[in-house]
């Protein structure tokens, strides 16, 4: 006799229907800075891996948002805009958790008390909000960050000098920056070149930070070392007028030290023109991210959250 077509067992039904999805939004300061490029890789594919990691049973997307321009005048207007498009629709209904690149303390901190307000666990990665409630941040201890710059120029150079220090009007810039010389200054072997005009505020501006270290060596022409607190002096745009600096007679003496992993940075360091590279780990960043949000949202769940992470980034 012809046999009865059967449906799914009761076992792949259940299957079905105990599929879990998790949307995670990392949110960063601009979508124009390569750094935040790497991150949003990095959340990308942790959210495939834990996808395929689970068997089926759990599909994690990761979506990456941010200001699509780097300009000030616009920067956190529009990160602005996006939180709170991504929170007011469907009241975050459709968010199981954001992880924010915080631009400015006072409205990140409202942003993200928001966004608690809506259920939706909220991180902060690369720059924090300590104040504000956030669960966790993911990023660089900037002290410890500005300490390893300091590292590298003594092993380049440990008998010691006059050094300036090329940073910015931003906290964790400044932070970096005092990592650096309350390391240096703990060593002895090298003094700040105060009279070079060290710190040299370059305001972000590459060009602006090549001058600066051409009026320092002016000032004080012994100088032994550079450090750039960020990746400003030798961006892609900046690269010829660098190496027009290095290779001029009076720098032939001056060990130089950046801050950046950009790969224009690295070219220049296997050409001979930078010393030495300390660089963060931006595709990490969003990984770790997502894997945080991960966890949150699991044990909000009641459920368990085998990580990929190795914690190393991890800042409650």
């Amino acid at each position: 006799p012809k046999q009865p077509t059967r449906g799914p067992s009761q076992s792949h039904r259940r299957a079905a229907t105990m599929t879990r999805n998790y949307r995670f939004a990392v949110v960063a300061k601009d979508l124009e800075n390569v750094f935040f490029t790497d991150v949003g890789r990095g959340c990308v594919d942790r959210a495939a891996h834990l996808t395929l990691a689970s068997g089926g049973d759990t599909n994690v997307t990761c979506l990456f948002v941010g200001s699509p321009t780097g300009d000030k005048r616009y920067r956190q207007g529009n990160q602005t805009a996006i939180v709170e498009d991504l929170l007011l629709s469907s009241d975050g209904s459709g968010l199981d958790g954001m992880a924010i690149a915080v631009i400015d303390q006072d409205e990140g901190r409202r942003l993200i008390e928001m966004a608690l307000d809506a259920g939706v666990p909220t991180i902060t990665y690369n720059v924090d909000a300590p104040d504000s409630g956030r669960l966790a941040y993911v990023g660089t201890d900037s002290a410890s960050y500005g300490a390893e710059l300091a590292n590298a120029l003594l092993q380049e150079k440990p008998s010691g000098g006059k050094y300036a220090i090329v940073d910015r009007d931003s906290t964790v810039i400044k932070e970096v920056a005092q990592g650096a010389r309350a390391r240096l200054a703990e060593e002895g072997s090298w003094r700040e070149a105060t009279d070079a005009g060290s710190p040299l505020d370059c305001g972000g501006k590459g060009d602006v930070a090549q001058d600066l270290v051409y009026e320092a060596i002016e000032r004080v022409p012994d100088l032994g070392a550079v450090i750039s607190a960020g990746s400003y002096p030798v961006r892609e745009q900046f690269v010829d007028g660098w190496k027009a600096m290095v290779r001029d007679g009076r720098f032939a003496k001056v060990t130089f030290v950046v801050s950046t992993e950009r790969q224009e940075a690295v070219d220049l360091l296997k050409e001979g023109y930078i010393d030495s590279l300390v660089g963060q780990q931006p595709f990490m960043q969003g990984a770790e991210s997502v894997d945080r949000l991960y966890e949150l949202r699991r044990a909000q769940q009641g459920l368990s959250a085998a990580s990929f992470a190795n914690g190393t980034l991890f800042k409650a």
